[in-house]
C-alpha cells in the first residue's frame, strides 16, 4: 500500500507528541498506563506514526521504512510540510523548556543559588526567529539550549542545599527531556532529507511506543518518585499523622508500615 499524496501527512505529532503529553505524579501516570491496557492508542490515519505503525505490523502490504522515507522526501510538497512542522515542534518544545524553567518554584530555587534565568528569556526569542532565520540559527540555539542545560542540572546538583519535592524533581527532569528532543529536531533540521537522523527519531519513536503502556518498564523507572511522593503527601499531611487515642495510633501505625514498605522496596 502506498501512501495518500492527496492528504500530505501529518509529522507535527511525531516530532512532540511523546515529549509535550507526559504525565508526571506516580499515580497518575500509572492509572494512564493501565487504562490504555484496555483501550489503546491508535494514531489517526494522517500521520506519519499511522504509516510507521503499518509498515512494522504489516510488512507484506505497507512499506518499509526505508521505502516510506524515499517516497515522503522525493516529494516537494510533503517536505514542505515536514519543514513547517517541524519548525512549530521546536518552538513548541522551546516554549515549553521556558514555561517549565519560568515556574515560580523553580525560580525560588535559582534565586536561592544565584543561577541566572536570562537564557530561558533569550530561548523563547530564538526560536521564534527560526523559521525566518532557518539554519543560521541553529547554532546560537544550541548555545541557548546548553545553557539553560547547565542550569537545570546545577539546579539537580543542589538539591541537598535547597531541598526537593516531587514537582522539582520532575519538572526539571522533563525540560532535560525537552531540551534532548529539540536538539535531536534541530540536527533534522539542518537537512530534511538526512537519513540517518530520521531513524534515529523513528527508533526513539518505536521504543517509546513498545514501552509506553508497560506496566513493568514503569514500576522500574519511576519507584523513586514513589517514594518521593510518598514521603512528601506525609510531610504535607502531617498532621494526620498524630494520634491520640488507640484507634488512631492503629491507623498511624498501618500507613506507616506501607509507606515505609514502599519506600524500601
Amino acid at each position: 500500500m502506498e501512501t495518500d499524496q492527496t492528504l500530505p501527512l501529518k509529522f507535527y505529532s511525531f516530532f512532540t507528541k511523546y515529549s509535550l503529553l507526559d504525565n508526571y505524579g506516580f499515580f497518575s501516570g500509572l492509572r494512564r498506563r493501565v487504562w490504555r491496557k484496555f483501550l489503546p492508542q491508535v494514531a489517526a490515519e494522517d500521520t506519519f506514526e499511522f504509516q510507521l505503525t503499518k509498515s512494522s505490523t504489516s510488512a507484506s502490504e505497507g512499506l518499509s521504512t526505508d521505502q516510506l522515507l524515499d517516497q515522503l522526501l522525493a516529494d516537494e510538497a510533503t517536505k514542505r510540510v515536514i519543514a513547517k512542522d517541524l519548525d512549530q515542534a521546536i518552538l513548541a518544545l522551546g516554549v515549553r523548556i521556558a514555561s517549565y524553567g519560568l515556574d515560580h518554584r523553580l525560580q525560588t530555587a535559582f534565586q536561592r543559588l544565584g543561577l541566572t534565568t536570562l537564557c530561558l528569556e533569550n530561548l523563547i526569542d530564538l526560536v521564534n526567529t527560526l523559521p525566518e532565520r532557518g539554519n543560521a540559527a541553529i547554532p546560537e540555539l544550541l548555545g541557548c539550549l546548553a545553557d539553560v542545560e547547565d542550569t537545570i542540572v546545577s539546579l539537580r546538583k543542589n538539591k541537598n542545599t535547597i531541598g526537593t519535592s516531587l514537582h522539582l524533581t520532575v519538572v526539571s527532569k522533563l525540560i532535560l527531556n525537552f531540551i534532548n528532543r529539540t536538539k535531536d529536531l534541530l540536527e533534522l533540521r539542518k537537512d530534511i532529507k538526512e537519513k540517518r537522523t530520521w531513524k534515529q527519531l523513528i527508533k526513539e519513536y518505536q521504543k517509546f511506543r513498545k514501552e509506553d503502556s508497560s506496566l513493568r518498564n514503569y514500576f522500574g523507572s519511576h519507584v523513586d518518585l514513589l517514594a518521593l511522593e510518598v514521603v512528601e503527601h506525609t510531610s504535607q499531611k502531617g498532621e494526620k499523622y498524630v494520634a491520640e487515642d488507640l484507634k488512631e495510633y492503629k491507623k498511624f501505625f498501618t500507613k506507616g508500615l506501607l509507606g515505609g514498605a514502599i519506600i524500601a522496596l
